[in-house]
């Protein structure tokens, strides 16, 4: 229910916006509920293996963009997109632009574990050396060397 406050402002409970919006909001409501509805159909005409790894992000007049949590998913979506595209202008009965895809894990995503540091081998470190030295060319013979001499006795072990 609106009430009048300072003359002709009316304040309208938060409740009542959302049952029946206006201006800007009735906008944002009726694009969040288009993407839901495009959503839901692209979910439904992939195959059922990727029906839970595709969202769709963002619509825009020159492209469409869908979400994928990994670069592995993204590869086998690119594979289907075509065909997609297609049957989206057949259900949709309208155009449907460019669609891509943007490779972002969810929130809350397992972060990556840093990845394992190399270690040398003294017998890999003593190889490098012998190498080394029979190489005629000095400057990648002085670059084995170096390597070679990373292997201290706390990292080297056979």
């Amino acid at each position: 229910m609106a009430t009048r406050l300072w003359g002709s402002v009316e304040m309208r409970s938060a409740s009542e916006c959302l049952q029946k919006p206006k201006g800007r909001l009735a906008a944002v409501m009726a694009q969040g509920e288009r993407i839901a509805r495009i959503n839901r159909l692209i979910k439904a005409l992939l195959p059922p293996s990727l029906q839970e790894q595709a969202r769709l992000k963002s619509l825009s007049p020159q492209c469409w963009v869908l979400q994928t949590d990994s670069s592995a998913w993204a590869t086998r979506l690119r594979y289907v997109l075509p065909g997609l595209r297609q049957q989206l202008e057949a259900e949709l009965k309208q155009p449907v632009p460019e669609l891509k895809l943007r490779v972002e894990p969810r929130s809350g995503a397992p972060a990556k574990r840093p990845p394992r540091r190399l270690t040398l081998t003294q017998s890999n470190a003593d190889l490098l050396k012998s190498t080394a030295r029979g190489i005629n060319d000095e400057k990648l013979g002085a670059a084995l060397m170096r390597l070679a001499q990373r292997c201290n006795t706390r990292e080297c072990s056979d």
